[in-house]
């Protein structure tokens, strides 16, 4: 009779990844080091730098395989800069850029990341890395799951020990992690961040929840976004659902009964099953009230 426990392995076929990239804003090249001025626009329209910011382009950060991944990193005071690690901007993919105009943005943030131009005067370096097999990084693309873990640790790992780093460094976001959240939630509450976004899809809340539980803030300190699931086949079984989803997270984080913006995580589409646009938006302002 066979083991039942028996191991075995899956061989994965990886395609070619498209290494023309036409559409890019500046070409790759080797490791360079630049100073934008305060007052540069990246353009017309665009919010101005509002220091002077030093720019280390295509960096590369080893990894414990032997792969490089390429990292931009952006800083000011670079004696005194804590680290931000982020991973292009989302807002000009939504139509009117949800209310967001060109000229309160920089340009420069990338995808769900912040704006350069707000954190760098602030003091915080912030480094954008292309992920593995994406763009110019070495290896192949593998897309959530362990190998995003490991890089994303051997990257901080590395951040940490670079010279303009103070030692205090958070995430952009922690949702690659399937279980314990709770080291970069930490990390972000040290490093004097205090607007946290989390959902209901991910499935790492509980381990974040006990750090904020446990923390010490006072709720008015923090701002809490919660995104809710519209989708079925992620999990939505329904408007009720939307509704026991959202005061389940809300007593699960201890945000003593309410959150500062309640979110679609993703717009409704028209798949069986989802909610429609006009049953998603009737079950905000049924939370609201």
């Amino acid at each position: 009779m066979a083991d039942a426990a028996q191991h075995f392995s899956i061989p994965v076929e990886y395609a070619p990844s498209g290494r023309d990239l036409a559409n890019i804003w500046i070409a790759y090249g080797p490791p360079s080091r630049h100073i934008l001025p305060k007052g540069w626009t990246k353009d017309p329209g665009r919010r101005p730098l509002p220091t002077n910011m030093i720019w280390e382009k295509d960096i590369k950060v080893p990894l414990r395989d032997g792969v490089h991944l390429l990292a931009d990193i952006f800083s000011f005071r670079r004696q005194t800069s804590s680290c931000y690690y982020a991973v292009e901007s989302t807002l000009d993919f939504i139509p009117m850029r949800v209310g967001v105009p060109r000229h309160a943005t920089s340009g420069l943030e990338k995808w769900e990341a912040p704006d350069l131009a707000e954190w760098i005067q602030r003091g915080y370096a912030l480094v954008h890395i292309d992920a593995r097999g994406s763009f110019m990084s070495e290896g192949d693309f593998a897309f959530y799951g362990t190998q995003e873990g490991r890089d994303g640790y051997d990257s901080i790992e590395w951040i940490a020990e670079q010279s303009w780093c103070n030692g205090a460094w958070a995430p952009n976001h922690a949702y690659p992690l399937p279980t314990d959240s709770s080291k970069e939630v930490r990390q972000a509450l040290d490093a004097g961040f205090r607007h946290f976004n989390t959902g209901d899809l991910y499935t790492n809340n509980s381990s974040a929840a006990d750090v904020f539980t446990t923390s010490g803030l006072k709720r008015d300190e923090l701002f809490f976004s919660l995104k809710l699931n519209t989708y079925k086949a992620l999990g939505c079984q329904g408007a009720q659902s939307m509704v026991d989803s959202t005061s389940r997270e809300i007593e699960r984080f201890g945000l003593d009964g309410y959150v500062d913006l309640l979110l679609l995580h993703f717009p409704p589409r028209g798949h069986p099953g989802n909610l429609s646009n006009r049953e998603a938006w009737r079950v905000l302002e049924e939370l609201k009230d």
